[in-house]
């Protein structure tokens, strides 16, 4: 479990302690925005990230965008050197993903339709099930050249 999830979890149950059922309700709407927030303003404190020109960002390391209610990717990625997730979310396209990953590729449990924006290349596996549209292995590597499995 990363810091930030650590961090999520005690922040979501800071929001939901000794509401009553219509205060959740409306916290529920807010929390992703919090969590998204709280992830943007850790990303940034990284030391392992670098900003270029066109203002996508290179991570030497890991990314774990999961759970945070993304409808789309809060930073346009260009190489991240270790694994990138983006699990659990509300996704429909990979816009904004990076060009080229390290290690595993991981955006299942998301609402994908499309593999626009998928990385270029992944040094490991490919992990995308559980979507909306049912992606085949065939797909997948026409759009990216996985050195490992691919799951789907």
């Amino acid at each position: 479990m990363s810091k930030f999830t650590q961090k999520a979890d005690l922040i979501l149950e800071a929001l939901f302690t000794g509401a009553d059922e219509e205060e959740i309700k409306r916290r529920e709407e807010t929390a992703p925005k919090i969590l998204q927030d709280e992830w943007m303003e850790e990303f940034l404190k990284r030391k392992d990230i670098k900003k270029l020109p066109d203002g996508s960002y290179d991570v030497d390391g890991e990314v774990d965008l999961d759970e945070l209610g993304l409808t789309k990717l809060a930073v346009k990625f260009n190489g991240v050197s270790g694994p990138f997730s983006c699990v659990g979310n509300k996704l429909t396209d990979l816009i904004g993903a990076p060009k080229m990953v390290g290690g595993g590729f991981s955006c299942y449990y998301n609402e994908l339709t499309s593999l626009e924006g998928a990385p270029k290349w992944v040094g490991s596996f490919f992990w995308c099930d559980r979507t909306k549209r049912k992606f085949t292995e065939e797909e997948i590597r026409a759009v990216s050249d996985v050195q490992g499995h691919v799951y789907v």
